[in-house]
């Protein structure tokens, strides 16, 4: 927040001291974006005020720390997945070796960045990763989550066929309404219309997948389970199980969906997050 509200005050006194000598340079600093924003806005309020080359040198010194905390970030969380993974456990690699590799290969990837077009890369880098990139990668998680994980214990309860129907159908449910939506919009349609054809799209595929993964439960399973076959197929068990990892900690007798639970459970957040307002 305070440095959206440099950049406007840096851009709205350059705007009152250009002239048609300076016009150039205001037009460069008004077309600034992304990193151009360090570059050029930020160096160019430096330069305005009293011991600018101090001021600056501090600036940059500090943006040069904050990176570098980012990079550990980065290189962290890259060498613990690769560590919990059965790469890692089978070629026998430690944690040093893998923040070896990890490094040399963000050395190499980020060469291309130093040439004459760099600048460049990194903004088209920058746009698909906030844009698109954030979103999937979002998007696959809550898949993983809610669909993937412990699909096995389904499986084990319902049989395989009529787990892989319904799954698949809730991911034809999101994507084919989507690609609809978005055809009939860029062909002229209201959004209104587009959406109301994409929702019962979406319902008439989820309905039909939900029918045919009942139809296709292994009934000797469901028998011998003795549980709620409906709950086991659409239940988000990844998700439970997930949740009471998590919120068992302070209690050996969490389990989810139940209100006496969930009620210590939001009882237990409200205090965490109090005990930090105290700190």
């Amino acid at each position: 927040l305070l440095g959206g509200a440099v950049v406007y005050l840096v851009l709205g006194h350059k705007s009152n001291s250009c002239t048609m000598d300076s016009l150039t340079s205001c037009e460069e600093v008004f077309q600034s974006y992304g990193t151009q924003l360090i570059f050029k806005v930020y160096a160019d309020a430096l330069s305005t005020i009293a011991v600018s080359t101090l001021w600056s040198a501090l600036f940059y010194g500090s943006i040069f720390l904050l990176t570098l905390g980012t990079v550990f970030s980065l290189i962290e969380g890259f060498c613990t997945v690769i560590r919990d993974s059965w790469v890692a456990s089978s070629l026998e690699l430690g944690r040093s070796t893998i923040a070896c590799y990890v490094c040399m290969a963000g050395f190499l990837l980020g060469i291309p960045f130093t040439f004459d077009c760099g600048s460049s890369w990194l903004e088209i880098l920058d746009h698909y990763i906030r844009t698109w990139v954030l979103f999937y990668l979002g998007l696959l998680q809550c898949v993983a989550v809610g669909w993937i994980y412990k699909m096995d214990r389904q499986m084990r309860r319902v049989g395989k066929a009529s787990v892989y129907t319904y799954n698949i159908g809730c991911f034809l449910a999101v994507l084919v309404p989507s690609i609809v939506a978005l055809v009939l919009t860029s062909n002229g349609h209201t959004t209104f219309k587009s959406c109301i054809i994409a929702f019962g799209l979406a319902a008439a595929i989820l309905i039909g997948s939900l029918v045919s993964a009942y139809i296709l439960m292994d009934k000797d399973r469901v028998r011998k389970t003795k549980r709620n076959s409906f709950w086991t197929l659409i239940g988000w068990h990844g998700a439970d199980n997930l949740r009471k990892m998590i919120n068992s900690t302070p209690t050996n007798r969490w389990a989810p969906n139940s209100f006496n639970s969930e009620f210590d459970a939001f009882l237990s957040l409200s205090g965490y997050l109090s005990s930090l307002d105290s700190v």
